[in-house]
């Protein structure tokens, strides 16, 4: 629950978006070999490359035979060889994606925004260090130091800025982004950027290019002895979803038509109000009743740092078009910000084991969230992004193919508290590797993530007292995979009942009463599509494929 009276002195901010119709620089249209990358040796007679609606300066010195300036693109993953001849790899050895190209760039590099992205607001970008600066600064090298030198306490730093221009004028605010910080008189703190951090620009307001320079504190005079590399990726990205009720949001409203259930149970391991503390107490606002039925809003069960809710459901979730189920919390809105604390979502088919969807949190991963406002924007994933009566939408689909998890048949649902603190003695992490961020510390009985409720987008018709291959092994079913037929053998012919065949989303296909004393029948699967189907008899379920 909300600590209102921190609240009392917070200011409420507004950013401006960019256009919808602006397409992202993502490179992947790009074409390269394998490992390899491209510095603008061709000679070509355009200076640069385009990608979405931006063009990315490029200079190569023909008579050196040597990439000078601006950007290159590459999919080099060679995150193991120091120095400047291995100048085109990300440390990170892939694009933010997995799966394609990135754009290195040195010192000086522009950008310059074309089609409907002319004189709009930047979004931002991702960005990484370069394997060359990233093992300068670790081990150093003939030309830099080694980052907090021999006793690891020099406050190095080496960072980007970002200046925004608009014909040809440069606007007054930078963007600064740190891409290795040893600043903190906590050694822990310390760090080299070696995964994927969203830069925000929209600071930087309208504009039509984009110039960047580099700073370091091992320098020569005016000169970097640090490599003046950087790797970027996915610029000008769309944002994530706004709050629930305004433009571009995808949270579900409590009222929802498309709710079709709630959570049934609900079991909660409460975590500390302040882990940071031996002596902290428990939370101990709520009970595990508050998050069952439908969401109010005022009804809550707050977990505490990393505490946890378990959550079981009367129908199995299923895999549907879209989201397939919505976790709501009681954050409030300023104008377009968020006040809330925020939770992973993790999903069982079985009880037993869990699976975390990938979240991802953009905001600042160097300035602790002290009770100040969130940009949901920014979240993706987390539950708690949307604001009270408003719940956090999630899809299936996104954890298909996972060993495990049968995305059709969800009996459990896990909401894991985020402890949003920068520390790395307690921080949890993001998808990418970067530590959530949200209002920290919360020390009162109302702490962590406030629980309201679950709801179901998309349920099976099976009931949740049916289990897939029950231990009682009541029928048999062979051969499985299935072409023509398949056999169901009774174990106990004595018993009787109605054998039922349903599709995987539990709808009844066909009927056959077993009366006692039959051992075995046998389905014609002639008329069967391919795919997964169910039998059910006295309680008991059995999956088989019809190949």
């Amino acid at each position: 629950m909300k600590h209102v009276l921190q609240l009392a002195t917070l200011i409420c901010l507004s950013l401006t978006t960019a256009k919808a119709q602006a397409i992202k620089s993502d490179f992947d249209g790009l074409t390269l070999n394998p490992n390899s990358y491209w510095n603008g040796s061709d000679g070509g007679t355009v200076k640069g490359f385009a990608s979405g609606d931006a063009f990315f300066v490029n200079s190569y010195h023909a008579d050196w035979a040597y990439w000078d300036g601006g950007f290159a693109y590459s999919n080099t993953n060679d995150i193991t060889t120091a120095g400047y001849t291995n100048d085109f790899s990300a440390i990170t050895g892939t694009d933010y994606s997995g799966d394609g190209i990135y754009a290195p760039a040195q010192s000086g590099a522009i950008i310059r925004l074309t089609g409907a992205a002319v004189n709009t607001t930047v979004t931002g970008f991702y960005l990484t260090n370069s394997t060359y600066a990233a093992l300068s600064m670790e081990n150093g090298d003939q030309f830099a130091k080694k980052f907090g030198g021999a006793t690891g306490n020099d406050a190095d730093y080496f960072k980007l800025i970002v200046t925004g221009y608009s014909g040809g004028i440069a606007g007054a605010t930078t963007v600064e982004a740190y891409l290795a910080d040893f600043r903190n008189s906590d050694n822990s703190f310390d760090y080299i950027l070696k995964n994927w951090r969203w830069v925000d620009l929209r600071p930087l307001g309208n504009i039509d290019s984009v110039v960047f320079s580099m700073a370091s504190s091992d320098m020569t005079g005016q000169w970097l002895n640090t490599p003046a590399y950087f790797v970027i990726d996915e610029f000008n990205a769309p944002l994530f979803s706004a709050a629930g009720g305004q433009a571009g949001s995808t949270a579900i409203s409590k009222s929802d038509v498309a709710i079709v259930n709630w959570a049934q149970t609900c079991t909660v391991t409460r975590g500390p109000q302040d882990i940071s503390s031996e002596a902290s107490p428990l939370a101990t606002f709520g009970t595990d009743a508050n998050a069952t039925g439908p969401a109010t809003g005022t009804t809550l069960v707050s977990l505490g740092d990393g505490g946890n809710a378990v959550l079981t459901f009367e129908h199995a979730i299923k895999n549907g078009t879209g989201a397939d189920f919505a976790v709501f919390e009681n954050g409030f809105t300023s104008g377009s910000l968020l006040f809330a604390e925020l939770a992973f979502v993790e999903v069982s088919s079985d009880g037993e084991y869990f699976f975390r969807f990938p979240a991802v949190s953009n905001t600042s991963a160097t300035v602790q969230n002290n009770s100040t406002y969130l940009d949901p924007q920014l979240l993706y994933n987390l539950a708690g992004s949307a604001q009270a009566n408003y719940g956090t939408p999630f899809d299936l689909q996104e954890l298909s193919g996972i060993e495990g998890l049968d995305i059709d048949r969800i009996t459990h649902v896990r909401i894991v508290d985020v402890v949003g603190s920068l520390n790395p003695h307690y921080a949890t992490y993001d998808k990418n590797g970067n530590p959530l961020n949200d209002p920290w510390t919360t020390a009162f009985p109302s702490s962590g993530f406030d629980l309201d409720a679950v709801a179901v987008l998309h349920e099976s018709a099976i009931t949740g007292v049916i289990t897939i291959h029950d231990k009682r092994n009541t029928i048999s079913v062979y051969p499985n995979p299935a072409a023509e037929r398949v056999n169901i053998s009774f174990v106990d012919p004595t018993s009787e009942g109605v054998l039922k065949l349903l599709d995987i989303t539990g709808n009844e296909l066909a009927s056959e009463m077993i009366v006692a004393g039959t051992d075995k029948t046998t389905l014609e699967l002639a008329s069967l599509k391919q795919g997964v189907y169910i039998l059910l008899y006295n309680g008991e379920a059995q999956q088989f494929v019809k190949n």
